[in-house]
């Protein structure tokens, strides 16, 4: 499943709700990416969501010059599908470097540790969860999506939309010679939308 927000260390609510509706739903295994970092892991139903395995193949590396270590460990899985069941062989910690090549020098416990850490919110209920998810993540500008409906997507518009939108209020207000409004204006936007 290609979702969540980059760098996001924790599934969003609406993320965890939508891989237990796939599972509920007859999918056997998930494996999510876009985050470009590891998230955590749960078994539901006797079914495996792995949320985020990382970045395992990104060409960012040969690009920048600081890329932090987050982005650079990852986890291979390998599953065993066998009369309708899946099982997990092996979690196989991974660390990349110069474009995708493996790190001989990868530590694999800290690796492991790391999955089991950004897990341990996934054993709550949704609503806990919700509350765990609102303590524990990275990027507070991004909005909090939990059912994935009308409202959610309005949340991920007005995110996406409200600095094109200041933007363009301040052009047409400074293009009509209002320079005092500007201030006022300014002042309020900022209160309001950050």
């Amino acid at each position: 499943m290609h979702w969540c927000f980059e760098r996001e260390t924790h599934p969003i609510p609406y993320q965890r709700n939508m891989a237990h509706r796939c599972i509920d739903n007859g999918a056997d295994i998930i494996y999510g990416h876009h985050p470009h970092v590891l998230q955590g892991y749960e078994v539901y139903k006797n079914k495996h969501i792995f949320y985020s395995l990382g970045n395992f193949i990104f060409p960012e590396y040969g690009i920048l010059k600081n890329y932090d270590q987050d982005r650079k460990e990852t986890v291979m899985v390998t599953m065993q599908y066998h009369h309708s069941e899946c099982k997990i062989k092996a979690i196989i910690p991974v660390t990349l470097k110069n474009n995708q090549q493996l790190d001989e020098e990868t530590n694999p416990s800290s690796i492991l540790k790391k999955l089991q850490q950004r897990s341990e919110g996934l054993t709550l209920s949704s609503k806990d969860y919700e509350n765990f998810y609102h303590q524990n993540r990275l990027r507070h500008d991004l909005p909090v999506l939990k059912s994935g409906g009308y409202w959610d997507q309005i949340q991920l518009w007005w995110w996406h939309y409200k600095k094109r939108l200041c933007y363009i209020i301040l052009k047409t207000l400074s293009f009509l010679g209002v320079k005092q409004s500007i201030k006022r204006l300014l002042f309020w936007l900022k209160r309001i939308l950050f």
